[in-house]
């Protein structure tokens, strides 16, 4: 049964919603290297944030720490530099990286809101994603409807105090900010947040053209560096509800990026790392799943190469239902979980899935990683994507010719 202790969500805003102005005098504190001593001397003392309960200023201390963890340290040191309007915005970022139920709000209700006709947002809107989520997990189901009444009211002044939400109409707003308050978040490789921001895919192509953005893929070599340094190897550092990231690479270079990733697993086993990344040929696993299915007396991978002889349009149709079905993503997290499961003593912080181009056009990338989520457990792993391919806007070009339509959330991993 679900419970409190492996469910992804948490009620804790109920406690703790926005709190531009309290989040920001304690910031210092946060960024000092004496934290500890100085955020235990303010629940005690209340010098700074002037909240008369003692309990009270635990929950919020405890609430910016969440947040301010979700991120990397260097965001908070470009956090200072900006506007206020703009500062808020990077605040929504730090809460959306911190709470999974302000996470699954924001793109499963408020974004869908916002392409539709109306682009309003209220509270009724987000209890029946509160219905879905509890017939999904049974530690939300739980919940009082007081206590979800209260996280969907505390979401919606998120979002009023962000500046996303009108107060008086309720209508959905993008933000009025510079294009140089949106560089960070292209230049990290974060561009899931300019949609989260309520920006059209075209104002994201405007902001990257006006400031001249270029996201660079790292070398070979600095993509080895950044595997192997232990901030990276921690899986709790990064986008903790979002554990994808994408390496891109020329498609003519396949080859030796194969080649590549058999040399990344073997230099990481080293006794400087102690680091078993699992290889996952995603195309090899498709073949081995077709291999396990029964169809009669014989193997779904073998009537599949019999009836391509005659009848390809049918076996093109056939693979792509399975590779698209739930039986095989399954399968696919079975095969990860048994890699981790592995008694070696070794730490398994990465799962590299290479082989996508070898799975088009039965299963694109966007639809693989969306199909993943519900296994994906951000506990225990990172997602490396090696993608032969390149970014057009907010989107993939598979070989460097097709569409492969967008992975918004997806980290790019890129030179900053």
């Amino acid at each position: 049964m679900m419970n409190k202790y492996n469910s992804p969500y948490s009620a804790t805003i109920t406690g703790c919603a926005f709190l531009y102005n309290e989040f920001v005098r304690i910031l210092p504190l946060l960024m000092d290297e004496n934290v500890a001593e100085l955020l235990k001397d303010e629940v005690q003392n209340n010098r700074i944030l002037q909240v008369n309960s003692q309990k009270a200023r635990q929950t919020f201390i405890n609430e910016f720490k969440r947040r301010y963890c979700a991120v990397s340290a260097s965001f908070w040191v470009h956090f200072v530099t900006l506007s206020e309007p703009a500062q808020r915005i990077g605040l929504l970022y730090a809460i959306l990286k911190a709470y999974k139920l302000v996470f699954d709000f924001h793109f499963n209700v408020t974004i869908k809101r916002w392409n539709s006709v109306e682009q309003t947002l209220c509270k009724n809107d987000i209890m029946r994603e509160f219905s879905k989520l509890s017939s999904m997990d049974a530690f939300v189901d739980s919940w009082t409807n007081n206590t979800k009444d209260r996280c969907a009211s505390q979401y919606l002044t998120i979002l009023r105090q962000s500046g996303l939400l009108q107060e008086k109409t309720d209508e959905l707003q993008a933000p009025r900010l510079e294009t140089s308050d949106y560089e960070y978040y292209v230049r990290s490789g974060e561009e899931w947040f300019l949609e989260a921001c309520l920006l059209y895919p075209y104002e994201v192509n405007d902001i990257k053209k006006k400031k001249a953005v270029i996201m660079k893929s790292m070398s070979i070599q600095e993509l080895y560096d950044y595997l192997n340094s232990p901030e990276f190897q921690n899986v709790k550092s990064g986008n903790i509800f979002y554990n994808y990231y994408i390496y891109q690479y020329p498609a003519a270079k396949e080859y030796e990026m194969r080649r590549q990733l058999v040399m990344f697993k073997q230099n990481l086993e080293r006794p400087t790392s102690f680091v078993n990344a699992m290889l996952l040929d995603l195309f090899q696993v498709f073949c081995d799943y077709l291999k396990a299915e029964k169809f009669g007396p014989d193997s779904l991978f073998d009537v599949t190469l019999e009836d391509d002889r005659t009848q390809p349009d049918m076996v093109t149709a056939e693979l792509t239902n399975e590779a698209n079905s739930d039986n095989f993503i399954s399968y696919v997290h079975d095969r990860i979980g048994q890699h981790l499961d592995e008694n070696d003593g070794l730490n398994k912080p990465y799962i590299f899935i290479h082989g996508i181009g070898k799975m088009f056009p039965y299963l694109r990338t966007n639809v693989f990683l969306t199909r993943y989520e519900k296994y994906n457990d951000t506990s225990r792993y990172k997602i490396i994507l090696f993608y032969p391919g390149h970014q057009e806007g907010n989107s993939f070009s598979l070989f460097d010719t097709l569409d492969d339509a967008h992975t918004y959330r997806a980290t790019l991993l890129v030179n900053k």
